[in-house]
């Protein structure tokens, strides 16, 4: 079976906020969706009725009040078995990802968004479930703030009911804390790979390779983000200059500082001390 040709063509949400949820109403009771895979998570909602749900060729019959979370690219097909309304609860893995990158981060977004761990594929029935997955389902698709709040209930409650197959991750996981502890140690220093390599005792490919895979993030983008977080403390509790202030962070020279920090705070060092300093 050539599995590529079963992916899922189009892409769900907005390019900016992947999350999805398309709503079903089957008066007739013959509704399906042949087997394919997409890169998003998905959430088969039956509000009412009862389904069939194909999920990596094990299936489970879905019915009122129940879901099953299929984990991305997993085959999957759905069919119902009578009337019914369900919900297609579709997000991108990226969505749950933060930008400041933290122990959270690590330790437990990234190894599910990374496909490291699973969510255990089984029917999922009890209040506490039931209702947060109805309020995503009906949730205005612009409230994003809401959502990614709903979402992240979800995942712990995954955790918190031992619903998320952790793999071993323990030697990985050490490795890029290793990593970390050595750029926040030496951020405000000319930090090289090799350098780096040579403290960690692997090859520069095997560092920037490992790193990436398992944060999502390039070893000097997570650098660079550290040094614009160290920064504004410098910019709230200093009077310093840019350019003290991009020296002591690392930085080369204040234009470069600004033009990293404008890219990520979409402001310059300035705008943002003068917005904080009236704030208070």
């Amino acid at each position: 079976m050539d599995y590529q040709n079963l992916k899922e063509k189009r892409e769900h949400g907005k390019p900016d906020f992947r999350f999805q949820v398309i709503k079903h109403i089957d008066m007739l009771g013959n509704y399906s969706v042949p087997v394919h895979w997409h890169t998003d998570f998905e959430i088969v909602y039956v509000e009412t009725g009862n389904m069939i749900v194909s999920n990596n060729h094990e299936e489970f019959e879905i019915s009122e009040g129940e879901f099953c979370f299929i984990n991305s690219n997993a085959l999957h097909s759905v069919f119902s078995l009578t009337p019914s309304v369900h919900h297609a609860i579709i997000f991108h893995p990226s969505l749950l990802d933060f930008r400041q990158y933290d122990l959270a981060q690590l330790n437990f977004i990234q190894p599910l968004t990374s496909g490291n761990s699973k969510v255990i594929t089984k029917i999922l029935r009890n209040n506490n479930f039931k209702n947060l997955i109805h309020n995503l389902a009906y949730t205005d698709d612009t409230d994003y703030l809401r959502i990614k709040l709903l979402l992240y209930q979800l995942i712990l409650d995954f955790y918190e009911c031992e619903l998320i197959n952790i793999k071993n991750q323990e030697d990985h996981m050490s490795k890029i804390k290793h990593i970390i502890t050595y750029l926040q140690s030496h951020y405000n220093t000319n930090v090289n790979l090799k350098n780096l390599s040579k403290y960690m005792g692997y090859s520069e490919n095997y560092l920037c390779k490992h790193f990436k895979e398992r944060t999502g993030h390039t070893i000097f983008q997570y650098l660079n983000q550290y040094r614009i977080h160290k920064s504004i403390d410098l910019l709230e509790k200093s009077d310093k200059s840019m350019l003290e202030i991009a020296l002591d962070c690392g930085y080369e020279s204040d234009s470069y500082y600004i033009k990293q920090f404008k890219k990520h705070m979409n402001q310059t060092p300035k705008q943002y001390r003068k917005f904080f300093r009236n704030s208070k």
